[in-house]
């Protein structure tokens, strides 16, 4: 337990979830974290940081959903990484260095490679899942981002995932509230366990540049689940530092 004085705290935003449509700019914007970064991708987008230095990617891949091996793949590197046996980063001048981000992109792929590794285990595949195998689901990925909040907080590092987004309207609002597209409940309490949670928006300048914006208020009605100090709250978009 910690007892805080709230007025002298000064938050750290050491964990994000970034939500976003598909080709918005998601893996691009991983890219512009804390280098090194070392990047478990579940899709093609880890293609967008090639050739940029101080990035590491293991990619994953389902080649065949019947015979599902992604979900055991990537566990077994990301438990090299948080016993510390993953080896430190080596940039082209020689020098070595632990990683400063980790990042998991996107987690909507992850729990769809999840979910088939458990109907593979259970012998369920094309039928619809059960309760059991969606509560798997839930403890499965609250397990896996605490996991890796331990080690990125132990090691002064940050944790940054992505997903895609879907909404849910308030049927006595009528407000739409912005949710990560993964399969079952989890995607109702993922966000309780990031330190900010946003919808990624870009903007692209004359001269080709792009300015990545997470914006914790959308259009009318429209409303991320998010975890703001006071005095940012309804600002609208926070331009984020990491390790700040």
């Amino acid at each position: 337990m910690e007892t805080l004085d709230l007025k002298t705290a000064q938050p750290r935003i050491q964990s994000a979830l970034v939500l976003g449509m598909e080709g918005v700019g998601k893996t691009r914007f991983i890219g512009t974290c804390p280098k090194p970064i070392l990047l478990y991708s579940f899709d093609g987008g880890y293609r967008t940081l090639a050739g940029m230095e101080g990035v590491r990617a293991k990619v994953f891949t389902e080649k065949d959903r019947r015979t599902p091996k992604v979900a055991m793949e990537f566990e077994g590197e990301l438990q090299k990484y948080l016993r510390g046996e993953e080896p430190l980063y080596k940039w082209p001048d020689g020098k070595e260095e632990p990683f400063k981000t980790v990042a998991l992109d996107p987690l909507s792929s992850w729990s769809l490679s999840k979910m088939h590794h458990v109907q593979y285990i259970n012998r369920t595949v094309d039928k619809k899942p059960t309760f059991d195998e969606w509560d798997l689901l839930l403890k499965s990925g609250v397990d896996l981002i605490n996991q890796c909040l331990q080690v990125v907080e132990a090691q002064g590092a940050t944790l940054v995932c992505t997903a895609h987004i879907q909404s849910d309207k308030d049927e006595d609002t009528g407000q739409l509230w912005f949710l990560p597209a993964m399969l079952g409940s989890i995607r109702n309490v993922i966000g309780r366990y990031f330190d900010l949670v946003a919808i990624l928006k870009t903007d692209k300048k004359p001269d080709g540049k792009v300015d990545y914006q997470l914006c914790t208020v959308g259009e009318r009605r429209e409303r991320a689940r998010i975890r703001l100090p006071a005095h940012l709250d309804g600002s609208g978009t926070l331009v984020v530092a990491f390790g700040d």
